[in-house]
Order: structure tokens, then sequence, then C-alpha cells
């Protein structure tokens, strides 16, 4: 299992020249995400509560005392995992090292391991089954169009489907700094889509 605190080696990537420049990439930029709308995506799951209502939906066999991730922060991370197209359960024993799926699932060390994720998978029955299908199914469906209405009214977004949703406003690359007092995403400065997001997360905050 990789280590969050591990470099990949930091080989060249040679992509050709640009007249006099050699053009060349290097997996050394440290904290980094791919994923930066991630959080404009956690701040949307706060809004319906609906990973909050699966997660009760879900019954835990584990002892308390002995519990270190919980049903509610795994499916967090599971969700999130999937709607930034991550399905592989695999994914997450380098996702769980990106600062931004930290602090999407509310964790300041790292969320569980693929395994972990495995066995989560593995709880549910027939009854979790029936309760999941009323939560992700009526809750979702009486949520999404009001909510989208909400986030994204008068955008050219407001009728998007979700693969262009997704594309447009979570996968987002963003340079992650942190300090004693603040975590901080470093955006490009000249995304297109930076007025979309900018007044989705007023609107998501301000709810």
């Amino acid at each position: 299992m990789p280590n969050c605190t591990a470099e990949i080696e930091a080989q060249r990537l040679e992509f050709g020249r640009l007249g006099r420049h050699v053009i060349e990439g290097r997996f050394d930029g440290g904290n980094m995400t791919s994923d930066a709308g991630i959080m404009l995506l956690a701040k949307l799951d706060q809004r319906l509560g609906l990973t909050e209502a699966a997660s009760r939906a879900i019954a835990d066999p584990r002892e308390p005392s002995k519990v270190t991730h919980s049903i509610r922060d795994m499916l967090h991370q599971r969700v999130y995992g999937l709607v930034q197209g991550w399905e592989d359960l695999n994914s997450h024993a380098q996702l769980r090292c990106d600062i931004a799926y930290q602090v999407a699932v509310g964790r300041e060390d790292e969320p569980a391991s693929a395994p972990t994720l495995c066995r989560l998978e593995k709880l549910g029955d027939r009854a979790s089954a029936v309760k999941l299908h009323e939560v992700l199914v009526d809750q979702f469906i009486a949520s999404f169009k009001r909510l989208r209405a909400i986030v994204l009214k008068g955008t050219v977004l407001a009728n998007a489907q979700i693969s262009t949703l997704r594309d447009r406003l979570l996968k987002l690359a963003a340079v992650i700094t942190r300090n004693t007092r603040r975590i901080r995403l470093h955006l490009a400065s000249q995304w297109p889509s930076a007025p979309i997001f900018q007044s989705a997360l007023h609107a998501l905050n301000s709810g």
C-alpha cells in the first residue's frame, strides 16, 4: 500500500519541443490534486444530506470502541470518488493521500484504505438495500432539480447533464498548501468555469 509521504519517482516525461524549448514534465509537484471540485461536491452533499441519510440506512456491526472510520466517512469517500470518476476501489490507495479528499471527507488524517472500503461494500443486506433505495431514489430525485435550479440558475450549465457538470466543475486541478491554521487550494487563474464555480459555491454557502 502506498505511503502518503512517499513521492513517485520523478522520472522525466518528454513532450517534444516548442521552438528552442524542450517540453518536459515530472511527478514532483508535491501536494496537488486533479479533483479540487470535490470541495464543491462536499458542499452540495451537505446541502442534500444524501450520504448522511444513506449512512443511517446501513447497520454497522462493528464494535464502536474499535471503529476508526465511520460508515458516514467511508460513504463520503466512496461516493465522492465515484462521482469524480474513480470506480476502482484500488484507486483509493492513492486518493486517500490527496488532501482535497481528506478535507471533503472531513478528516485531518488519511481516510479509509481500499481494503476497508471493500469491507464496507460487503456490509449491505436486503434491508439496507431497501432503505438505501428510498434515500438514493426518493430524496435525490426530490432534491436534485431544486438544488440545480438554485446553484446553477442563470448559468450555461443550468440544464447540463451530470457528465458535463463533472467535466466543467468537479475535475479541477489545484496546488494545495497547508499550515497550522489554513488549507488553501490554489486554482488556475484562467480557468473558464471559474465564475460559475464561484457562483455555485456562494449559493451553497448562503443556503
